[in-house]
């Protein structure tokens, strides 16, 4: 700020920035660009390299390769989602995913991206977003569904007994 007191453009944008990415580190997202055509990271994302556990080393090598560490399951609807959002059919590029740790363990993560607007020439080509850690709310939902799937085979054996009960019940 100039001695007037009024901020400067540079100054507001500087803030606006700080607040942003401040806002970024509270929801603990990690931000990463992709050239869609190449392949390639435009802007990594070493977090989530050191919250699976990989040292610099092994980062390195896997940020070359950007699907080598997605579980063969998830790489088709990484895929799919990708293109809906490329033709069009999408406004967001939105995935879930599973990740190997350097301990060997699946774990979740979704990204949210959209295509990045700007230069003519690289239309269609750069994708910007955000990746988040939501392997606990995974784990909650596998409880849930289990949990389910156990009380759907338990009422069932139920009314199995009670269809094969050849006495009657009688109640005081």
């Amino acid at each position: 700020m100039g001695g007037t007191g009024k901020m400067s453009q540079d100054d507001g944008q500087r803030i606006e920035w700080e607040r942003l990415q401040l806002a970024i580190d509270a929801a603990e997202l990690v931000p990463w660009e992709n050239d869609v055509l190449a392949g390639g990271l435009l802007r990594k994302a070493p977090r989530i390299f050191a919250e699976l556990g990989y040292g610099e080393a092994e980062a390195a090598a896997s940020r070359d390769d950007p699907l080598a560490l997605v579980h063969p399951d998830d790489l088709a609807e990484i895929g799919a989602a990708l293109d809906k959002h490329l033709s069009g059919a999408c406004p967001h590029y939105r995935c879930e995913f599973r990740l190997r740790a350097s301990n060997g363990a699946w774990v979740w993560y979704a990204n949210h991206g959209k295509l990045v607007p700007g230069d003519p020439a690289a239309a269609g080509q750069r994708v910007a977003g955000v990746t988040f850690n939501i392997d606990e709310r995974k784990q909650v939902e596998e409880r849930f569904h289990e949990q389910q799937r156990l009380l759907a085979e338990s009422e069932s054996r139920h009314r199995g007994l009670l269809r094969n009960l050849h006495s009657g019940i009688v109640a005081h």
